[in-house]
């Protein structure tokens, strides 16, 4: 049997984590935000939730992310 192309992410067991935008890269707001992340064995799935107030900052990734806005 193949894969699943999606897997579901449960966080009911993860505490979120608080954080905002390096004063540096902040642009404009007061943004705060939660993640809950969640993380599979070794070379596997890391997923989360991640919510934030309005704002705008820069940001640098050195990983490629797939994010779904949802409201």
């Amino acid at each position: 049997m193949a894969a699943p192309n999606f897997l579901s992410v449960d966080v009911a067991s993860a505490e979120p984590e608080a954080g905002a935008p390096a004063p540096d890269r902040l642009i404009s707001g007061d943004p705060k935000f939660r993640t809950w992340n969640v993380e599979e064995r070794d070379g596997g799935l890391y997923a989360g939730i991640w919510e934030s107030t309005p704002g705008k900052w820069r940001i640098v990734y050195d990983e490629w992310e797939f994010c779904h806005i949802l409201s």
